[in-house]
């Protein structure tokens, strides 16, 4: 089938893009922690990495509904490889502050708010329903792989070359992966949407009223933001507890980090064969009682082989989170409202992250990180329990057959 091919080239676009910006910010990254030893630049530099995708993201969403998304896609990837460029001459003149990496970061970071929201949006205009959650799990894969090898492949880029020279490669691969997706990827136009003419503001908030007349919308985005807040305290705390319980060896934190990417990896491998219950609402919900259940494994492994174990099993089962909620509000969402959906989504994984890490990581120096697991994974159990109950979720229907 057509449709096949796109997809193929799509995610081969996605995958080369994805890699070499991995690549290239965690160079980034390393080189800001290795020159400045400063936990301020550190943390500078992370702001700068998320906090314009939170600020960003209600325009991107209008822009995706408004415009050819695959306009924005390509624009998005372009803007990197310019910022890119830039910083590159600047090294190599010799300007090489703080101040301009976190510039680029935060570059980054919208060209990730706008991108996001338009590929997702894109996808539901040329693929079958019934295939939609098969291409969100390979797209999780490719973006779990790009996690894996992105800093491993940016440590021996750094090893090797000045980070200049590093710079490169992202460019390179951004040339490459627009040039797949703009020549291959043949897609049904969408944009240009004359029913959404006005500020961006107005017809933000026109999205936030559908959101909010919908029967279900409003509740499941409450639970995902609780959801990904109790997720955070785990998640980045992890190799903290760690350190405390089995040692501190570095190689202990990338055992742990490369079994997670692995898991993530097969489990959106595992989402293409086989996609979960018959309603997505049901794979939602039981996948994330799984993630609260394996929050509280991790709190009593009582080895280190255990434990890491167990990180893999959270990786293979984050997909089915994942693909699952990204299927599920690509099938019922109106087309003319999906971009500015998929940009509160992508708004609340920006913003609920870091909250909870605001929130959890300041108990950590007060009681044990296991007890801080148990209460997310008990958070977690309580979300499950929330949305299998909760009456607009009971009646979400499963999809209906496009064969």
């Amino acid at each position: 089938m057509i449709w096949k091919r796109h997809v193929a080239f799509l995610l081969t676009s996605q995958a080369i893009s994805l890699l070499g910006s991995s690549i290239v910010q965690s160079a980034m990254i390393w080189h800001i922690t290795l020159v400045t030893t400063s936990g301020s630049a550190i943390a500078l530099a992370s702001v700068a990495a998320f906090l314009p995708l939170v600020i960003v993201s209600p325009l991107a969403g209008v822009w995706a509904d408004r415009y050819n998304r695959r306009v924005i896609t390509v624009a998005a990837d372009a803007a990197v490889a310019v910022a890119t460029a830039g910083i590159f001459v600047a090294f190599v003149l010799g300007h090489r502050s703080l101040t301009l990496m976190c510039v680029v970061l935060a570059i980054r970071s919208c060209a990730t708010a706008f991108q996001s929201p338009a590929v997702t949006s894109l996808l539901p205009g040329f693929v079958p329903e019934d295939h939609l959650m098969r291409v969100n799990g390979l797209s999780g894969s490719v973006q779990a792989l790009s996690n894996i090898l992105g800093p491993a492949l940016g440590g021996v880029a750094l090893a090797l070359m000045p980070l200049h020279m590093v710079f490169l490669i992202d460019i390179a691969t951004a040339i490459i992966g627009i040039t797949l997706f703009w020549f291959f990827v043949k897609v049904p136009a969408y944009g240009d949407n004359r029913e959404n003419i006005g500020t961006w503001n107005h017809e933000f908030r026109v999205g936030l009223r559908y959101i909010r007349r919908h029967d279900f919308y409003s509740p499941l985005l409450v639970f995902f933001a609780v959801s990904m807040t109790a997720i955070s305290a785990p998640a980045f705390l992890a190799n903290l507890h760690v350190a405390r319980e089995f040692g501190a060896e570095t190689w202990r934190l990338s055992v742990v980090e490369t079994f997670y990417g692995i898991g993530a990896a097969l489990g959106g491998g595992l989402v293409a064969l086989w996609p979960g219950l018959r309603r997505e609402i049901s794979t939602i919900a039981y996948a994330i009682a799984v993630i609260g259940l394996a929050f509280i494994l991790l709190a009593l492994a009582p080895t280190f082989v255990i434990f890491t174990a167990v990180m893999g099993l959270l990786g293979v089962v984050i997909p089915y989170l994942n693909a699952p909620a990204i299927t599920l509000l690509q099938r019922t969402c109106a087309p003319q409202h999906l971009g500015k959906l998929m940009s509160i989504v992508v708004m609340l994984n920006g913003a609920f992250l870091p909250l909870g890490i605001a929130i959890f990581s300041p108990l950590a120096d007060h009681i044990p990180i296991w007890a801080i697991m148990v209460l997310g994974g008990i958070i977690e159990l309580g979300v499950c329990a929330g949305i299998l109950t909760h009456p607009r979720l009971r009646a979400v229907k499963g999809p209906v057959s496009v064969r």
